[in-house]
């Protein structure tokens, strides 16, 4: 969708994983991409419902972890 597109790497990659869950008890949507330049590693994206409400995806969080 439009929110994975917006996130670096997002346009170039099929997400490993798209889900809701909560951030310090908010809502929150949860993307995981495949981390563009080295295959050992994924980005973790947390962002608000819908990206949030202007034309950025409101982050926040992101974290690299290993796979």
């Amino acid at each position: 969708a439009a929110c994975v597109t917006a996130l670096p790497g997002g346009p170039s990659v099929e997400p490993v994983a798209v889900d809701q869950g909560t951030y310090e008890g908010k809502p929150a949507e949860i993307v995981v991409l495949p981390t563009t330049d080295d295959a050992s590693y994924l980005d973790v994206w947390v962002v608000a419902p819908g990206c949030g409400s202007g034309p950025e995806p409101q982050v926040l969080e992101f974290q690299r972890v290993a796979r």
